[in-house]
């Protein structure tokens, strides 16, 4: 009968660095939030000068949460593409990535 040894576990993110990633989604965050209070206020005067109603101000509101949700969804799969392409070259071999 042949025994597997457990693997060893993954290196773990350091709490200063888990700061650091943390900091950086909570910026990202705010300048979504920031962009899309701008867009809102904006909104109204941008109709104003174009001659537009308020299906303009929808449309522009509209846009911009596409353009927002496109931007996320791209980091998510480039994310999820340099974990599995790159993660694994980093790690030594007996220490792969656990999968949940």
């Amino acid at each position: 009968m042949t025994t597997l040894a457990a693997p060893a576990p993954a290196a773990a993110i350091s709490p200063p660095r888990r700061w650091a990633v943390l900091a950086v989604v909570l910026a990202a965050e705010i300048l979504d939030l920031l962009d899309s209070t701008i867009t809102n206020l904006a909104a109204p005067t941008i109709a104003a000068d174009l001659h537009g109603g308020e299906s303009l101000v929808q449309w522009l509101g509209a846009g911009s949460g596409q353009a927002h949700a496109m931007a996320v969804s791209l980091l998510l799969v480039a994310g999820a593409t340099g974990v599995s392409c790159c993660l694994v070259r980093l790690l030594p071999r007996n220490a792969q990535p656990r999968h949940h």
